[in-house]
């Protein structure tokens, strides 16, 4: 079985490229007869693990030769970060889909519901991403940070849904109640926080850990802290809270997404009739069980559990 699998960069960071080395990994380990192709050599599927990453030309080449087209969604589309093309070009696409994968629910109900109202008619899976369990895991090497709590955000794109804002608002509040807690931001912030120290002008500690490109390393940084406060507004499936789940960390996360359906009862979401400092201390207090949920939970999205939803929905679309 020949897959090309299109626009892949090593360079590349974020939650798309962490899918990809995830699916390639999950699929040689688990089904070593399947291959990655390039473009120019015959292929029977052509999978586009997002609408970004290929183009109506690479689709209608691939589906001419007689291969089927697998598309998954990543999000919601937006066209402010698209040059005005995102949702037309998911639409498109979706036309010449031989089968539709969802990562969460919340997409399925959000872009699913889209797409019917334009006319697209495919069928469609629901399969969530997995993360290497082997290598997020609470046990392992740590990394002493200073500070107690220890409260962890991620963010690897510059995107207003990601609520750079409230992470501060969140984080003043509690550190004007508790001088020992430390904020760790890992991944990639706006440049005013960097050059500016912007957020922080009461001297509210925190550390700036920057892109961490190794698992492993991430995965230290991650099991030091004691939970990760995640806000983003209509995140689809984040690879990084099931990274965070698997590590044991409880999740605060905002309801409106595709995080809820990860974190389970593993964390609490976020109630904003309330302070932060009053949830933070509630979750702090229930840590011990929420941390045992949370490996517990991320588990059932182990790489052998998606590589076989994947491998069953490819079978299916190649009519095997």
């Amino acid at each position: 079985m020949k897959i090309h699998i299109p626009y892949i960069s090593d360079q590349n960071i974020g939650g798309g490229y962490t899918f990809y080395r995830n699916f390639v990994k999950a699929m040689q380990e688990a089904y070593p007869e399947v291959q990655l192709v390039p473009e120019h050599e015959p292929h029977e599927l052509l999978f586009a693990f997002s609408p970004s990453t290929v183009n109506g030309e690479t689709i209608d080449r691939s589906k001419k030769a007689g291969a089927k087209f697998l598309l998954r969604m990543d999000g919601v589309p937006e066209d402010s970060r698209n040059s005005g093309r995102g949702t037309r070009r998911l639409v498109e696409y979706s036309t010449k889909a031989d089968h539709i994968i969802y990562q969460s629910d919340f997409i399925r109900d959000t872009v699913g519901v889209l797409l019917k109202r334009n006319g697209v008619s495919c069928p469609h899976s629901t399969i969530r991403n997995g993360v290497n369990t082997d290598v997020f895991t609470p046990d392992g090497p740590k990394v002493a940070f200073r500070g107690n709590p220890k409260i962890l955000h991620v963010a690897y794109r510059k995107d207003n849904n990601k609520r750079y804002e409230e992470v501060l608002a969140m984080y003043r509040e509690y550190f004007s109640r508790n001088k020992e807690a430390n904020l760790l931001l890992l991944g990639r912030y706006p440049t005013e926080w960097m050059t500016y120290n912007m957020g922080f002008f009461n001297g509210e500690t925190h550390q700036r850990l920057g892109i961490i490109n190794d698992d492993a390393t991430k995965a230290a940084m991650m099991r030091s802290a004691d939970f990760l406060f995640y806000p983003s507004f209509a995140d689809p499936a984040p690879n990084v809270v099931l990274e965070a789940l698997a590590c044991g960390l409880p999740v605060m996360y905002n309801a409106y997404g595709g995080v809820a359906e990860m974190v389970e009862d593993a964390g609490f979401m976020i109630e904003y009739d309330r302070t932060f400092t009053e949830q933070i201390e509630q979750l702090l207090s229930e840590r011990e069980e929420l941390s045992q949920r949370a490996r517990a939970n991320a588990l059932q999205h182990s790489l052998p559990i998606m590589a076989e939803h994947y491998k069953a929905t490819i079978d299916r679309t190649l009519g095997l």
